[in-house]
């Protein structure tokens, strides 16, 4: 099934399949490279329809680049374009903006969710609290560290970062943010002498200034704005619909400059799946010096 402007209608719109383009799903292989081949069959179509047959679809960022982060989806000048993901997973890799969206018209950006395997925010449980030291608990594998000189640090696909941001603390059983806790929670213990005292877990030594019960989560930043997840700029009528973001770098929806946007089903979430108790790290969406319609829906 493809989805299209319902101005244009399907049967008018050129029928782009990414695995036309020697990608398949499912391989955890770069796609961006076939999508930059498939980008450029939509610029001289009167409209089009860019297909993702449902699977997981990987994005790498490009560690040879000087630039410092890796645009995943980038649409560039094009004009009545629809990104059907048909319920597919995309998977990001190392510094990376999910999309641009860029001095375009009439696009629309539908089915699909986005994730990282290793993300930018790490997530630790609180094992025992004193006035001299803290001890904190990550499962490695998912969250993989270093400790160098005494000093430990976030690592994931081509970074390594000194933990950073707000440090929310979480309920063990609710998981919601912990009662009468606060921004910066003991962030001066996390960059403070380290040492493993067993394997996957660490003692930060120094005096906390909240010590909160046994199996309390605590998030950590590689930074803090990063960059953007899905940016539109000089943009007219784009649409997103039922796009779900698991994580991005910083904000996640933001449109600058723009005219008439419409959020529908378009959402900022927590993988429970695999046990987060953070989604982004920054703020759901911002539109700043936008004119027409801001739409935000279901």
């Amino acid at each position: 099934i493809f989805y299209s402007w319902d101005v244009l209608g399907a049967a008018e719109a050129k029928k782009i399949v990414i695995t036309d383009y020697g990608y398949e799903p499912n391989n955890r292989e770069n796609v961006i490279p076939a999508l930059a081949k498939a980008l450029k069959e939509c610029i001289d179509a009167d409209s089009s329809i860019l297909f993702f047959p449902k699977g997981r679809y990987d994005f790498w960022q490009d560690l040879t680049s000087s630039e410092k982060f890796t645009v995943g989806i980038n649409i560039d000048n094009l004009k009545n374009v629809t990104i059907e993901g048909d319920g597919s997973e995309f998977i990001f890799h190392g510094n990376m903006q999910i999309m641009r969206i860029f001095q375009c018209e009439n696009i629309r950006i539908q089915n699909f969710s986005v994730d990282w395997d290793h993300p930018f925010m790490y997530q630790g449980k609180y094992v025992n609290a004193t006035d001299d030291y803290i001890d904190v608990a990550f499962d490695r594998s998912k969250y993989p560290y270093v400790i160098e000189d005494g000093q430990f640090y976030l690592t994931g696909e081509g970074w390594k970062a000194n933990p950073t941001g707000y440090f929310n603390l979480f309920d063990r059983d609710t998981k919601e943010v912990l009662y009468q806790s606060h921004d910066g929670n003991n962030d001066h213990l996390f960059n403070s002498k380290a040492v493993e005292i067993q394997p996957g877990i660490i003692r930060f030594y120094g005096k906390p200034n909240i010590k909160p019960p046994k199996g309390t989560y605590t998030t950590l930043m590689a930074g803090r704005y990063i960059t953007t997840g899905i940016s539109i700029t000089n943009s007219k009528n784009i649409y997103l619909k039922d796009v779900t973001l698991y994580h991005a770098l910083s904000h996640g929806f933001v449109g600058v400059r723009s005219e008439n946007i419409t959020m529908d089903n378009a959402n900022v979430k927590v993988n429970e799946k695999k046990g987060r108790v953070f989604s982004i790290i920054a703020d759901a969406s911002h539109f700043t010096n936008c004119k027409g319609l801001i739409k935000v829906i279901n």
